[in-house]
């Protein structure tokens, strides 16, 4: 995992891009944040990918290169059982 740095913005990762989700990285990104995704399918990100975030296929690579972690996710289960 990365060391925060108070000379930069710390990098963002979001997982599951619904409507909250994607809405959560788009603003970050308007503000100059890094951001980093993950969502079960890659075609939903495609449009944040576009705009310049930088999408990862598991949870497990998204959070080796993060310093924080907002989650958006509809089910329990994924919550709780979320493979890091």
């Amino acid at each position: 995992m990365t060391t925060l740095n108070v000379n930069k913005e710390p990098i963002v990762g979001v997982i599951g891009l619904g409507i909250m989700g994607s809405s959560f990285a788009s603003n970050l990104l308007s503000r100059g944040y890094n951001v980093y995704v993950y969502n079960r399918t890659k075609e939903k990100a495609q449009s944040l990918i576009e705009k310049g975030t930088i999408f990862h296929f598991t949870p497990r690579s998204l959070a080796s290169v993060i310093d924080i972690v907002m989650t958006s996710l509809t089910f329990l289960f994924f919550t709780v059982f979320l493979p890091f």
